[in-house]
């Protein structure tokens, strides 16, 4: 399977990304509610739209690398220690050979929101977003071709906007962005979505930023597919209470817009649009929402009941393989189904065991599918599996072993627990985590701002 492109370049499959926890996974004990007819107006309705972008111009300033070096670390070569990295039996080795400290904007360090690899080059690209009320976040760049020293290439600060999540155009030329700004573009709703062209370097091109206001509370989520742009958009606002907004990637322009409560997350793919949406006033569980793709748009198709979704209303991922979808489903851990043909959840996988033990993000990738990733490899390792890596807040990142690439349209996944990164060389929360299509280099974005690079070897 190609990786899809907010991790590797270029976009191929889409998602947007969270968390995790325990040892094994098992076959769901939940019987969520199977595919609906469309529901009540009150619960989801289309919605007319007329916001139109705007061009940026203040709030963003281009810091190059070259004056940030104190932000990138030297990493000891030697083997971390037991406390640093466990693993179990089941096989799993992890050295951290990349670190990275988080930018600073009106002397406050920003927490780490969301990481994306691709682009036109080897990059990464972190989003930041402030805890507080002020609107402060950042983008940097990183030249990634040798993790064990990865080059900042240049930082945006954002003195206006928090960046909540980001996502790469299919052919790696632009950035877009989701967050919340304190800007003037639109007089009474502070969600927006934000469009860069990107250099030769990769660094986003400020002055030609294109953005528009989202009617809701904050924009959480957006992903790109073939042209067309689709955010979610959390509680609040007037939408009445967010949704999903479908957008001309090129324009920002208004193509469609659902409005129903509580939109975290979406990814897009050939298959059709997933959504997941946290509990709220409709619903006292969390839900993953699907759509059908046509000429003319998207369509609602179908609901599906998550238990669970406890974690903060920015915090959650959907990624879309085939017919599969990743979802984190907070407390309760993360969950795979087939939104699209299936009426229940296939595998869960169990919250992480410890105090805030809470799925932010999740990432999976089939290496067998795709041969074009070179970092590096060892001549004993086997990632040729499926490989899943979830972010479980303060209980770290796990890595799961599945045969998910051979169930795609049937059958159920498995899971085999292979090791969980903790301890010393990971502390704070794990809020994104995004691997290599090798599955041999795994990124974490951290709470405490900082970024870490794993080199990962799965033994069978």
């Amino acid at each position: 399977m190609k990786n899809l492109r907010l991790l590797q370049s270029p976009l191929r499959r889409v998602f947007a990304a969270a968390t995790l926890g325990l040892l094994g996974a098992c076959a769901s004990d939940q019987t969520p509610a199977g595919p609906t007819t469309p529901e009540p107006d009150q619960r989801l309705q289309q919605v007319s739209d007329t916001l139109t972008a705007q061009v940026r111009q203040s709030g963003a300033t281009v810091v190059e690398g070259d004056a940030q070096s104190e932000r990138v670390l030297s990493i000891s070569t030697a083997s971390p220690s037991a406390t640093d990295v466990i693993s179990p039996a089941s096989g799993m080795t992890a050295v951290l050979v990349g670190q990275t400290k988080a930018p600073t904007v009106r002397g406050l360090s920003l927490p780490a929101t969301h990481v994306v690899r691709g682009g036109k080059k080897k990059l990464m690209y972190v989003s930041y977003a402030w805890r507080g009320e002020e609107n402060l976040g950042a983008i940097d760049v990183f030249d990634i071709e040798n993790p064990a020293t990865p080059r900042l290439v240049a930082t945006v600060l954002f003195t206006d906007t928090k960046v909540r999540a980001l996502t790469l155009s299919e052919d790696g030329t632009t950035l877009f962005t989701a967050g919340t700004t304190s800007a003037d573009i639109h007089s009474t709703v502070p969600a927006m979505v934000e469009r860069f062209p990107l250099d030769s370097r990769g660094v986003p091109i400020v002055a030609q930023g294109l953005r528009r206001a989202v009617r809701s509370y904050a924009s959480l989520s957006v992903a790109e597919y073939r042209g067309t742009l689709y955010v979610s958009s959390g509680a609040g606002g007037t939408l009445p209470n967010g949704g999903i907004t479908v957008m001309n990637a090129a324009t920002l322009r208004t193509q469609q817009a659902f409005a129903f409560d509580d939109a975290r997350a979406i990814a897009a793919s050939s298959a059709g649009v997933v959504s997941l949406e946290g509990p709220n006033s409709g619903i006292t569980t969390g839900a993953v929402r699907s759509f059908r793709m046509s000429l003319t748009g998207i369509s609602y198709a179908t609901t599906q009941r998550l238990t669970g979704l406890t974690t903060g209303y920015d915090k959650g991922v959907i990624q879309l393989d085939g017919d599969l979808a990743f979802t984190t489903n907070g407390a309760r851990g993360a969950a795979i189904l087939r939104p699209f043909s299936t009426s229940s959840i296939l595998t869960t996988i169990p919250a992480a065991s410890g105090q805030q033990g809470i799925t932010n993000g999740i990432d999976a990738v089939s290496p067998s599918d795709d041969d074009d990733d070179d970092s590096e490899k060892d001549d004993d390792d086997d990632n040729t599996n499926g490989v899943i890596a979830t972010a479980d807040g303060s209980a770290g990142v796990r890595i799961w072993s599945s045969d998910y690439p051979t169930k795609r349209t049937s059958g159920t996944p498995s899971l085999t627990l292979k090791g969980t990164l903790s301890g010393s060389m990971l502390p704070g929360s794990a809020n994104h985590v995004a691997l290599s299509s090798d599955a041999h280099q795994i990124i974490v974005a951290n709470g405490d701002g900082a970024v870490r690079i794993f080199r990962l070897a799965l033994s069978k």
